[in-house]
């Protein structure tokens, strides 16, 4: 669409969500992207910063791996937080979080071929353990068709 440009999302928000949202929202933004950059790479890439109340900084890893390299730079990245932020933490934490990953959509039912199907109905026949002999049996039943 000419003439139209996008506007950030805290504008959209604007009069559906309350000001201090907003604000907070933003603030942790700030603290995120300060954050970020003090962290070596690719560290950096796993750590966000999660809240922060009353006086407490909580940023998410998204493994225990990451959670342990995060956790040795702890006093750098509060000192240097505090300083640039001019506020007094007191505490800085991490959780782990791991992030979401998108879900590969079902494929539905694998098809196997009309050999091994009946390999499993011969082997189904040759088992004494019926649970096995059952299970055999209804693999064998979704060969793909010629």
């Amino acid at each position: 669409m000419p003439g139209k440009s996008t506007k950030p999302l805290y504008h959209l928000l604007r009069g559906v969500l309350p000001d201090r949202v907003i604000a907070h929202g933003t603030l942790l933004a700030n603290f995120e992207q300060f954050i970020v950059e003090q962290l070596p790479e690719p560290l950096n890439a796993h750590c966000r910063v999660a809240n922060l109340r009353n006086g407490n900084l909580i940023l998410y890893t998204d493994s225990p791996a990451w959670s342990t390299k995060l956790r040795y730079l702890l006093p750098a990245i509060k000192q240097a937080f505090e300083s640039h932020f001019k506020t007094e933490l007191k505490n800085l934490s991490i959780e782990v979080k791991p992030a979401r990953q998108a879900q590969a959509p079902h494929q539905g039912r694998t098809k196997i071929s009309q050999a091994s199907a009946e390999h499993l109905r011969q082997s189904a026949a040759a088992t004494p353990y019926e649970p096995l002999k059952a299970a055999l049996v209804r693999l064998s039943r979704h060969p793909k068709r010629d």
